[in-house]
């Protein structure tokens, strides 16, 4: 199965993180990441809760504190039907 997902994961070093873990999932044959837009192509015999629960696991964002301080927060991720880097869903 192909499912495109999409996380606002900010920061580089998770968002590798998060392939990196994808990746080594059972179950999951190939991703294709598009860092820049937050999207992930990915092939799959999984359920799309699993995949979704990794990268929130895994995956934070880099916020801006209202003293300026840079903190990490939680991720979010969502499957999509249409990926603008990926093209729409077959």
């Amino acid at each position: 199965m192909l499912t495109y997902v999409t996380a606002d994961i900010n920061c580089p070093t998770c968002f590798n993180q998060v392939i990196e873990t994808i990746t080594a999932t059972p179950g999951v044959h190939t991703v294709d990441p598009h860092v820049a837009d937050g999207c992930l192509a990915i092939t799959h015999d999984l359920d799309e809760s699993v995949l979704l629960a990794t990268i929130t696991t895994i995956g934070h964002t880099l916020d801006i504190a209202p003293n300026g301080e840079i903190t990490m927060g939680q991720a979010h991720a969502a499957t999509v039907h249409v990926c603008e880097v990926h093209g729409p869903q077959h």
